[in-house]
């Protein structure tokens, strides 16, 4: 773990209870234990770059998916496995992926797999227009929707009575999670009871910057390339793309920011969109034991931006000093050592509630 990845030394507190015995007994996430790359693989970029020339992995077989109507009319889907041994009331883990991501993102279905191997319901998200509710959203994905995750949680209670739902996020996916947390704790629905972020892009403009040097610069081409096609192509169908000024294509995340993003978030520039969108500030605001995971070395999310956050008492922060960004390929036989991690947590939490391990 490095410095500033340090542990807090208060127990957990718990939360009120909500009646349904959710969050009456306080948890506390224990130190991952020690990430070692391998010798070949041991750089940030490396880490980063190298899971895009694996094979993706295929769907858990029997995959059920769940339109979820949103309250303004648009729809996101949910891809739903459930191990044949899951019984009701028995704990949910839903998985929900970063910018340019979906539910076919290979840490999510390879996240799934290993949850359904072990008993656990998972449930992948695809966020507003990505994925398999491409052409069911009339507006976009960005940092500032976390009402979608509130509504999703909510369908959960209703789909998985009395089950406790974790909620993992990767990268942005990460941020949109621990700004629910934050924004809306007295709002949070009562089956959520645990969160872990990956890799949480916490500090958005300090994010966007970050990418616009070195070669990081690559990371931002790429971004700002795919989500730029993406928009064209669904232009027309999204509320407010006829009014976005294509003529001239924007050549990093920040402009694609200020020219896409933030007018169709409604805010009046990128630097606004990320203040409001940020998480970074209101962490200790969070109601419910969560986990944060990041790596010192990321390239996309840097940990500058972790030095001095302020979490409260119910956030704890693991840092590796490698891992680069939603890498840790570990030189163990078990390989993706970040799944082992969450694996880890999750099995702490079903034991805290009674639940088989």
């Amino acid at each position: 773990m490095s410095s500033f990845g340090n542990m807090l030394e208060k127990p957990l507190v718990p939360v009120a209870d909500s009646g349904k015995g959710f969050r009456e007994l306080p948890f506390r996430f224990t130190d991952p234990e020690t990430f070692t790359p391998p010798w070949w693989m041991s750089g940030a970029h490396a880490q980063t770059i190298f899971p895009f020339f694996l094979r993706s992995p295929q769907d858990p077989e029997g995959t059920e998916q769940h339109l979820v109507e949103l309250a303004d009319g648009d729809f996101v889907v949910l891809h739903d496995d459930c191990p044949e041994r899951w019984a009701t009331g028995e704990r949910v883990v839903l998985l929900v992926h970063g910018l340019g991501g979906s539910h076919q993102s290979a840490y999510a279905v390879r996240m799934a797999k290993k949850l359904v191997s072990k008993g656990v319901r998972s449930i992948r998200m695809d966020m507003r227009g990505c994925g398999a509710g491409l052409e069911l959203a009339r507006g976009v994905f960005h940092a500032a929707r976390y009402p979608d995750l509130i509504e999703v949680s909510r369908f959960i209670a209703d789909l998985c009575v009395d089950s406790p739902l974790t909620i993992c996020g990767y990268s942005l996916g990460g941020n949109l999670l621990l700004k629910m947390l934050a924004a809306t704790p007295t709002v949070v629905p009562f089956n959520v009871d645990s969160a872990i972020a990956v890799g949480p892009p916490i500090d958005l403009e300090a994010c966007c910057r970050h990418l616009q040097s070195g070669f990081s610069r690559h990371y931002d081409r790429f971004f700002v390339r795919r989500l730029w096609r993406e928009f064209c192509k669904r232009r027309w169908n999204v509320a407010g793309g006829d009014l976005i000024d294509v003529s001239s294509r924007p050549t990093t995340l920040e402009e694609f920011d200020e020219l896409v993003t933030a007018p169709l978030a409604g805010f009046d520039s990128a630097a606004a969109y990320y203040a409001d969108a940020s998480a970074g500030n209101d962490l200790r605001q969070i109601a419910i034991p969560t986990a944060i995971l990041t790596s010192v070395d990321d390239p996309i999310v840097p940990g500058h931006i972790f030095h001095s956050l302020s979490t409260g008492d119910n956030v704890q922060l693991f840092a590796t000093d490698r891992g680069g960004h939603l890498g840790f390929r570990s030189i163990s036989q078990t390989y993706h050592w970040l799944d082992r991690q969450v694996l880890n947590w999750v099995r702490q939490l079903q034991n805290c509630r009674g639940l088989p391990s």
